[in-house]
This record gives C-alpha cells, sequence and structure tokens, in this order.
C-alpha cells in the first residue's frame, strides 16, 4: 500500500524521496540534460496541491541546490530511510 500523505498538518516538516521520472513539473528536460529517469531526489515537502476533485493529489517539494521547486504526485513519493 502506497503512503498517503494527505492528511498531514505540517507538511514542510517531511521529508522524502522520489524518482526524476515522477516529477510533474518542471519537465526532465528542463531539470538537466545530464540526468537519467531513474535518478532520485531528496526533498522537503513544502505544501500540496489539488488537482481537479482530488485534494492533495500532488506536493510542491524543496530539493536542495535546485533554484526551482518541483511538483510530484504524492502517490509517487517514498519515506526518506533513517
Amino acid at each position: 500500500m502506497e503512503p498517503d500523505y494527505r492528511h498531514l498538518i505540517e507538511p514542510d516538516s517531511l521529508w522524502v524521496y522520489f524518482r526524476v521520472s515522477d516529477v510533474f513539473h518542471p519537465p526532465f528536460k528542463e531539470i538537466s540534460d545530464s540526468m537519467t529517469p531513474e535518478m532520485c531526489f531528496c526533498g522537503k515537502i513544502l505544501s500540496f496541491t489539488d488537482s481537479g476533485e482530488k485534494e492533495r493529489e500532488f506536493a510542491v517539494i524543496e530539493v536542495r541546490g535546485m533554484t526551482k521547486t518541483m511538483i510530484v504526485p504524492v502517490s509517487k513519493l517514498r519515506n526518506l530511510p533513517d
């Protein structure tokens, strides 16, 4: 079963990782021409955004070293291992 983070009260305290191919925005081409889609990022959830009638469908994530936040489907996020 995939984790559901939509119920979180303070999403800025949660660190997660995800694959580059799961990023909704910016497009992969903008992230880097030298990366592969299998590369994973580690980031901090800043907020959530809805998709139509589905609440908190996407997470807005800050990734250290990147100048833009990334938007990733919540269903694609994984907890950062301890």
